[in-house]
């Protein structure tokens, strides 16, 4: 989906600035989503027993790229009616 994202913000008739933020909010969200992917192999990787810190590190990992992806609409509901 970022790639698409990707090419459409480089393509579509936008200004620098605009083309730049629609970039740097498609990386956000992939970097977030390396986080996200990472806290869980680490949680994994330490304890397959059920702990209530463990549920909490991957529930704010799946929090912090929920967040990153409604920035990423956001952003883009903004280039595309502004």
């Amino acid at each position: 989906m970022n790639l698409i994202l990707i090419f459409l913000a480089l393509f579509l008739d936008f200004g620098p600035v605009t083309k730049m933020v629609l970039v740097v909010a498609s990386f956000i969200s992939l970097i977030t989503e390396l986080f996200n992917t990472a806290i869980e192999a680490a949680v994994d990787h330490t304890s397959t027993e059920k702990h209530e810190l463990a549920k909490r590190a991957k529930d704010a990992g799946s929090a912090a790229q929920l967040m990153a992806l409604f920035m990423l609409f956001i952003v883009w509901i903004i280039a595309l009616t502004a």
